[in-house]
């Protein structure tokens, strides 16, 4: 929250319709080598792409573009944030999605599908959000907007993992990433219903 409020500038611009764009591309690779994996890659991308219109996309700011636990260091009540080779402006969504799809990542890597796991994302995840908006000064209506924004970047995330892990020969990163698509849009659904 502090860096998205810094006022730091970027060239480097980064929107949904960019990832979107980069979704849609990978599909295309995956519908030539893969074609059931590319066809189910490709109908996953263009629900995140639904999604996305259905939600108020937020002003960009500064923002750190691949945040995730792993570029957080911690010693005692000091912290840091490193790796900014992927800095860019890009609404809040972005970095919130993003670590949100690597926290779940992370969960689901050491549970498995278990319903336990789950919930531990969740609540993890939640707290997370929780503190993000707090720090953020978000009132209810700009913070439900995060949420709904941070989803579409999550899956968004989710989706470039699995495509990453299939371009490395990685099926168990793929597995883990395809797993949490289908929950992830399957818990959008539920919520939108």
């Amino acid at each position: 929250a502090a860096i998205h409020g810094s006022g730091v500038g970027s060239d480097t611009i980064r929107g949904a319709p960019d990832e979107l764009g980069e979704l849609a591309a990978a599909a295309r690779v995956l519908r030539r080598c893969s074609p059931l994996l590319g066809n189910a890659f490709s109908g996953w991308a263009d629900e995140v792409a639904l999604l996305e219109t259905a939600t108020i996309a937020m002003p960009p700011g500064f923002s750190h573009g691949d945040f995730t636990h792993s570029q957080l260091m911690f010693d005692g009540t000091r912290f840091a944030l490193v790796d900014f080779d992927t800095v860019c402006r890009a609404e809040p969504a972005l970095d919130v999605g993003h670590f949100l799809a690597h926290l779940r990542l992370a969960v689901r890597k050491r549970t498995g599908p278990s319903p336990g796991g789950s919930e531990l994302a969740e609540r993890l995840g939640m707290r997370f959000l929780h503190a993000y908006m707090e720090t953020a000064g978000l009132d209810e209506a700009r913070g439900s907007d995060l949420l709904a924004r941070a989803h579409v970047y999550e899956l968004v995330s989710l989706l470039r993992v699995a495509f990453h892990g299939w371009l490395k020969f990685k099926p168990k990163r793929v597995e883990l990433a395809l797993g949490l698509i289908r929950d992830r849009l399957a818990a959008w659904g539920a919520a939108a219903t």
